[in-house]
């Protein structure tokens, strides 16, 4: 399964962390341009090289999900569309299961 979490702060990286452990690919939607914004730079440094970098885990930095769409689980995805974080123009529209 596909699955994105919106923010990439403590409680995101502790789902990715899950999620990625049961198989899915996570996708973090970051409206700062950096991943785990709020992590003292060391701490961020450690938590992207030992939970993230090595896991199917992606991410999108500098984006506001703009609008999210709810599937319906096995028949239609979730639909996120995302915009620029300082220009509000849509840049992408991701499909994920959860």
């Amino acid at each position: 399964e596909r699955v994105a979490t919106i923010g990439s702060g403590y409680i995101g990286l502790e789902f990715s962390d899950v999620y990625t452990a049961l198989g899915s690919e996570v996708t973090f939607i970051e409206a700062m341009d950096n991943i785990m914004p709020t992590f003292d730079k060391e701490i961020a440094k450690l938590a992207e090289r030992l939970l993230i970098r090595d896991r199917a885990i992606d991410y999108r930095t500098g984006v506001f999900a703009s609008e999210v769409t709810p599937g319906i689980p096995g028949v239609k995805p979730v639909t996120i569309k995302m915009i620029d974080a300082k220009t509000k123009e849509h840049v992408e529209t991701l499909e994920v299961d959860a």
